[in-house]
């Protein structure tokens, strides 16, 4: 399916590539005819697209109205290589000679009588130089339809007795098929290509190289085209308009239909932290009224890597534009925790590592996209993983909450999460989480110790809350205590604090699911939040 959207899209924008058979070159030389005569302008620096062809070795292989000079006029440089070079001359001359019979071209006419008057090359002429010719300083032969057509025409290959004939994947077309993709493809700074059977194991009914995917000419000609534009990257960083690089993984994007103006790139930031919040403000009108596409898929997602010289396709994703643009905003609502600062996926998927630039996996950044993209709930091994940090950390910081509110909202329940603490959420799992917080700041107060309640006992509070609570409650009146002594306001506003969220709680459960252990991690974190920007409120004095 991805082959075939990257074909629609190569003929969806024809400006963006070159009609088949054309590339972009480097021009040395730009010949004016006037009438039998021809006059050398030395170009600097000019690129042009025009007719190409894959030759090599010693033969006889012209380019139509272009080529270098032992074509063109039968020059070799110092009479080196004179014979071959009168071999490639008269190749050219039919060829140009087939061209004005077929077409009838005025224009090439006017430059094949030029052709047959003696030419001086200019001495800084090299055998290696590439001339295009011009009539009337205005118009380049190279550039008509006509040629555009009968050059198209003639490099496509022709069947014969040694052609594997066959349905077209892609097109359906009955035409040779290709044994060879010509099209390489950098991923990850390897050379890559889209098809290729060069080993047994890769093999198919006897068939080699390309064979194996049967693709006519042309089709091979657009996809390639196609990825090779999209994969175009700024040399400084790692992504483009239309990809960008995680790792050893690379990611495509584009939209379906004529238009390349949807700002595409802005539903792709998740590299760019610094934006993100821009953004997400502004998403609502990059992308107002997309939604009546719903039935459109017109966002494409190709997932790629390479192995050892091969394309290796990890997924690929096709959606309605105004779907994605939920998703996408969903991603950055769900991580929002009141702090003013969004992350990009990278940094979510590496929080749960202590060293992310060495420890973090292509299926940690993938199981994101999965859910950013796909709606796919993230895994139970994030939040396990998670809680295991945060345990071993002693603490929790923001980009935590961050990753446990938006696991929570991946899971689907319909339950909507707050930003700061939910005074109407009286689940268990929440409170209890809001509890221990209480408690881990009354052991602080008490103790001034940094060894905090979380790291030594976050693990067992948020799985089996029934076995370790009422021992912490214990501890927490002996602290309670002690604080008394040196400010007992303080302590008498903690004490109200613990109270007024315990007497909520009905019953303690034995153990906690996963999800509840999440809701455990949130309600504490919302509640530590919540101690510290309401200090002035629990430092008051005694009665």
């Amino acid at each position: 399916m991805f082959v075939k959207r990257l074909i629609e899209f190569a003929e969806e924008h024809p400006d963006l590539f070159p009609p088949i058979g054309f590339q972009k070159k480097r021009i040395d030389w730009i010949v004016d005819i006037d009438g039998d005569r021809l006059t050398f302008n030395e170009a600097e620096r000019i690129e042009m697209t025009v007719p190409s062809i894959a030759r090599s070795g010693s033969g006889a292989t012209p380019i139509l109205l272009v080529d270098k000079p032992d074509y063109t006029f039968g020059w070799s440089a110092g009479g080196q290589d004179k014979d071959r070079s009168a071999v490639r001359h008269k190749a050219y001359m039919q060829m140009l000679e087939e061209y004005v019979a077929e077409t009838n071209d005025r224009d090439a006419k006017a430059l094949l009588k030029a052709l047959n008057q003696p030419i001086l090359v200019p001495d800084k002429m090299k055998i290696g130089d590439f001339l295009v010719f011009r009539i009337e300083d205005e118009r380049y032969l190279h550039e008509s339809k006509t040629v555009q057509k009968f050059w198209s025409r003639r490099v496509q290959p022709k069947p014969d007795s040694n052609s594997f004939v066959t349905q077209c994947y892609f097109c359906g077309e009955e035409a040779p098929a290709m044994e060879r993709h010509s099209i390489n493809f950098v991923v990850n700074r390897e050379r890559t290509k889209m098809i290729s059977a060069n080993k047994n194991a890769y093999e198919s009914h006897n068939l080699k190289n390309s064979l194996i995917s049967p693709t006519c000419y042309e089709c091979e000609l657009k996809y390639g085209q196609a990825l090779e534009y999209l994969l175009q990257r700024d040399p400084n960083v790692n992504h483009g308009e239309h990809m960008f690089s995680v790792g050893d993984v690379t990611y495509v994007y584009w939209l379906r239909g004529k238009s390349t103006n949807a700002n595409v790139v802005t539903a792709m930031p998740f590299l760019h932290e610094a934006n993100l919040n821009e953004m997400k403000d502004q998403y609502q009108q990059v992308f107002k009224g997309r939604q009546e596409k719903a039935n459109f898929n017109d966002f494409c997602l190709l997932i790629l890597s390479a192995n050892k010289g091969r394309l290796v396709v990890r997924g690929y994703l096709e959606e309605s534009m105004g779907v994605i643009q939920e998703r996408i905003i969903r991603f950055l609502e769900a991580q929002e925790i009141g702090r003013g600062r969004l992350y990009s996926i990278y940094t979510l998927a590496g929080t749960i590592y202590q060293k992310p630039s060495t420890q973090l996996k292509r299926v940690d950044v993938q199981e994101w996209f999965n859910w950013t993209f796909r709606s796919t709930p993230l895994p139970g091994r994030i939040l396990i993983a998670l809680l295991k940090r945060i345990q071993a950390e002693g603490a929790m910081f923001p980009t935590h909450a961050a990753v446990l509110k938006s696991w929570l909202i991946s899971q689907n329940e319909g339950r909507e999460w707050t930003v700061k603490t939910d005074v109407t959420n009286t689940a268990p799992a929440y409170m209890l989480g809001r509890v221990f917080a209480v408690m881990e700041k009354i052991h602080g107060e008490a103790t001034g110790s940094k060894d905090t309640l979380s790291s030594r006992y976050f693990g067992s509070a948020s799985t089996a809350p029934r076995a370790i609570t009422g021992m912490l409650i214990k501890n927490a009146q002996y602290h309670l205590v002690k604080i008394s002594g040196k400010n007992k306001g303080r302590a008498i506003n903690l004490d109200k604090r613990l109270s007024k969220l315990l007497i909520t709680i009905d019953k303690l459960p034995a153990t906690m699911k996963l999800t509840e252990q999440a809701e455990f991690a949130l309600g504490y974190y919302h509640e530590k939040e919540d101690l510290w920007t309401k200090r002035e409120d629990i430092e008051c004095t005694a009665n």
